[in-house]
């Protein structure tokens, strides 16, 4: 289905856009099936697939001399020959120039003439491009696929005569096919239709899919616009909730750190303010002492107890 929407990504964005089925939609059921059977014309084989699964028979990335006549073989056709396989290998890689060597020798002169044939990969038959489209003509297709007989697909329309639908599902379950398809032509279903079908869903299949939903839930939404809708409503609703918790959180947060704040202001300042009293303090009684030892050495104050002074004073 990917494949087939990456050739026809309008048709099916089309039929995707259709809310009721359209004239110009593309029937999924058809089109894969002739998809499937006619998909090497489009998707032919590549000269890695060939390698891997038809050339490279040990799986050890060189091609060795009997691969390389299922190589000639595949890209004549049937029958190859000797200089077919010559002309294969030269196209693959050509060898290296004759390196001949000459040695004297008590028996006489000696030549040795010594030629590298270099290691064949799949480098290799790529760089031959005459070779590689042989292969891709000339090699089996597998098919993908295997035709059955109608035999096996069970095709029921349901008209109004509820009887009448009844004896064509009785028919399906007497004789059961691997494909069902199951129309219907009612204007107006009743009540026994619902349960003829529901009651063969049921026998056929009593498991639920992984897509669907369990039993005890059921879809509330019809269209998706309106679970667009509700699924934006939530994200608005979750976001006033943060913010209506997350105020109230930041206010008391901050007026705990301002009393915080203020009571070590306080508590700094009557600290400040009792240490200022308290040097004040040492320095009057600095002072009330420094008066007194000045008082006392005074010659005022060493003549009080003088006998004169004090007769004058009584005088």
């Amino acid at each position: 289905m990917l494949e087939m929407k990456s050739h026809w990504p309008q048709e099916f964005e089309a039929t995707s856009s259709h809310r009721f089925r359209h004239p110009h939609d593309v029937q999924f059921g058809f089109s894969y099936n002739y998809y499937v059977v006619n998909r090497r014309k489009l998707h032919p084989p590549t000269i890695e697939e060939i390698w891997a699964e038809d050339i490279d028979a040990n799986r050890n990335g060189v091609l060795d001399h009997l691969e390389i006549l299922t190589v000639a073989s595949m890209a004549d056709g049937v029958t190859t020959s000797g200089t077919s396989i010559q002309l294969i290998i030269d196209c693959f890689a050509p060898p290296h120039p004759l390196n001949v060597t000459e040695k004297n020798t008590k028996d006489g002169n000696r030549q040795v003439s010594e030629t590298l044939y270099p290691i064949l990969t799949l480098d290799s038959l790529k760089k031959c491009k005459n070779v590689t489209e042989k292969l891709i003509e000339n090699v089996r297709r597998k098919k993908t696929y295997q035709l059955m007989f109608e035999g096996e697909v069970t095709f029921i329309m349901l008209n109004e005569d509820p009887a009448e639908s009844r004896k064509q599902i009785l028919k399906l379950r007497a004789r059961p096919t691997k494909f069902i398809c199951i129309n219907d032509d009612l204007n107006k279903p009743l009540i026994k239709h619902h349960q003829l079908l529901q009651g063969l869903f049921q026998e056929f299949w009593p498991n639920r899919s992984q897509f669907e939903l369990p039993r005890h839930v059921r879809n509330r939404y019809l269209h998706i616009h309106i679970l667009a809708q509700q699924q934006v409503h939530k994200i608005y609703l979750g976001l006033f909730l943060i913010v209506v918790v997350l105020v109230p959180f930041i206010c008391c947060v901050w007026r705990d750190s301002i009393r915080i704040v203020g009571n070590h202001i306080v508590n700094r300042t009557r600290a400040c303010s009792a240490y200022i009293l308290k040097r004040e303090r040492i320095k009057a009684d600095k002072n009330v002492v420094h008066k007194s030892s000045i008082w006392a050495s005074s010659p005022r104050a060493s003549r009080k107890g003088d006998p004169d002074i004090i007769a004058n004073k009584t005088e």
